[in-house]
Parts: C-alpha cells; sequence; structure tokens
C-alpha cells in the first residue's frame, strides 16, 4: 500500500544542528526521512537514489552551497524537492526566491528552536499544499479586449489589452487605465476589475498597481522594480514585497 507520507532529506553543515533537525523532523508523521548529510556531493546521491519530495535545508554546506546542489539536480535533469530553508544566512533568502521561486516553499530563520513545533508543522502545511494534486480549473475563455465607463462622464472606452501598459488604483475606488495614447478613470476597483478579467495578461505588483506582462523591458531583482515599455521609453515601478513572489508566479502563466 503506497505511503502518504512526504519523503524528505535533511542537509545540514554542523553536526548538532543537523542532529537536532532529525530529532525534530521525526515527531512529525507526515514525514518520512530517507536521508541526511552534511555535503552537496552525498545529497546528489541522496537525490538520484530516493527522488525525495522534500528538503530541509541549509544554504552552506561543507563542500558547496545549496544552490550548487539545485543546479546539478537541474542539469542531470532531476525532479528539483520542494525546499524549506533552515539557515541563519538570511541574505541568501532573495537570491534563493529569485532562482528557485518555484521550489522554496518556507524559510525558516535560525535558531529555530523557540516554538520549533509551530514553525515546522507550518512548512510541512506549506509542503502538503505544494504536492497535492492540482485540481483542474474550468477553461475560460480569454477576451482580447474590454469596454469601460468612463468615471462621471457618458463616454465608453474599447481597450484592448495588448496596447494596455499599467493599471494604477485611485481614491474613491477608482482605476487609472493606461495605454500609449490615454489614460482613463474608471469607477471599479483593481481587484474587481482583475478577478472579472482571470485570462488577462495582467500581473499585480502591489496593493495599486498591476502590469501588462506582455510590455515588461527588464526586472530589477536587486532594487525590486520592473520596468513596462511605454511610448518611446519606459516606465518604471516598484514590486512590492508582499506580491514578489507571486508577481514571478504570474509571469509564467
Amino acid at each position: 500500500m503506497p505511503s502518504n507520507k512526504i519523503r524528505c532529506i535533511i542537509l545540514e553543515d554542523e553536526a548538532p544542528m543537523r542532529h537536532l533537525l532529525e530529532q525534530y523532523l521525526q515527531t512529525f508523521p507526515e514525514l518520512e526521512i530517507v536521508g541526511s548529510t552534511d555535503t552537496a556531493g552525498q545529497a546528489l546521491e541522496l537525490c538520484r537514489q530516493f527522488r525525495p519530495q522534500a528538503a530541509f535545508m541549509d544554504i552552506v554546506l561543507k563542500d558547496a552551497t545549496a544552490f550548487y546542489l539545485l543546479d546539478m539536480l537541474r542539469k542531470e535533469a532531476l525532479a528539483i524537492p520542494k525546499i524549506v530553508l533552515v539557515s541563519g544566512h538570511s541574505e541568501y533568502a532573495l537570491e534563493s526566491l529569485n532562482r528557485y521561486r518555484n521550489e522554496v516553499v518556507k524559510f525558516i530563520t535560525k535558531p529555530f528552536m523557540h516554538r520549533w513545533k509551530k514553525k515546522f508543522q507550518e512548512a510541512i502545511d506549506a509542503l502538503q499544499l505544494e504536492l497535492a494534486e492540482p485540481v483542474p480549473e474550468p477553461q475560460q475563455e480569454y477576451k482580447p479586449s474590454f469596454i469601460i465607463k468612463e468615471k462621471n462622464q457618458e463616454a465608453y472606452h474599447h481597450i484592448h489589452f495588448e496596447d494596455l501598459a499599467w493599471i494604477e488604483a485611485e481614491a474613491g475606488d477608482s482605476c487609472f487605465f493606461t495605454d500609449d495614447n490615454m489614460g482613463v478613470i474608471s469607477a471599479i476597483t483593481l481587484k474587481r476589475f482583475l478577478d472579472a478579467h482571470p485570462m488577462a495578461p495582467l500581473c499585480r505588483i502591489s496593493n495599486n498597481v498591476a502590469v501588462n506582462k506582455r510590455r515588461i523591458s527588464r526586472i530589477d531583482s536587486g532594487q525590486r522594480e520592473v520596468a513596462i515599455r511605454y511610448r518611446d521609453g519606459e516606465k518604471h515601478f516598484d514590486i512590492g514585497g508582499a506580491y514578489y513572489r507571486s508577481f514571478f508566479t504570474c509571469l509564467e502563466k
């Protein structure tokens, strides 16, 4: 009978911390620990042998960084496990999200002993959610354009999504729609518009702004900034911290 447990490995270069991780994680019935090591080389062998679904890993290992291991898995076309980073190297958190945003599900900062059970249970819940079989979504028809009514006017505007540059929330539950030729304010909230057009090529980057992903000219991960092609130049927007990961997920759709 197949097991419903999550096959996982533990990667930690410091022996006392690795043993503590093993001790803690063994208390969770949702997990099956298939291996534990302190080097990227041995971790690669564990991945080849056991095909783990998840990895609780530090970033700095004895012989390399975790990024080297993940790059090697990609090179060998092996499935990369879902990752729970357990590290005191918080400076690598942004890099990990940039390079492996589809695999990293949780970042637990060392020392983690305080309220450890809650921290790891939240990580396991996130793993289960990521590993669950996706429920097929009903197919929705993509409409290449939309019609909006200008606020406080009787004028209506027919706008094609390919021409739309960005949408910005305005005061009074309104939005400002911008293309290369004009800007129109309409009495609709940003959330309501996005909910009404789920197939549109729009990615929300903050509480107030959604951009047309087909107009993105470049992304500055260091500054958390995105540039949009606009008229003969570019328009720059900050990517809000709460939207950073979902923004990159949106780009892949």
